[in-house]
């Protein structure tokens, strides 16, 4: 069986569990990879996220410890830049 995707960039996962500690100070979530690269890839990018204070994996895997909140993103574009591309 092979996998089409009509956008490229979305991840793939077989089971996504998430376990919260008592107080919820804490959540580790926990992801079972379709595609170890597009998972990697997702890995990379969340662990430089405000909210993950560490992610580690295991074969198909992928483990994440989370503070529940709301991350503030500043993102911005030069004014000169064509509004298409905001």
């Amino acid at each position: 069986m092979q996998l089409e995707l009509a956008d490229p960039y979305v991840v793939v996962y077989k089971q996504i569990h998430a376990v919260v500690d008592d107080e919820s100070r804490w959540v580790e979530l926990m992801e079972r990879s379709s595609c170890y690269g597009g998972s990697a890839w997702a890995r990379y990018h969340y662990s430089n996220g405000p909210l993950v204070k560490s992610s580690r994996n295991l074969g198909e895997w992928f483990r994440y410890m989370i503070r529940p909140g709301k991350p503030i993103w500043i993102l911005s574009l030069p004014r000169d830049q064509p509004a298409s591309s905001r």
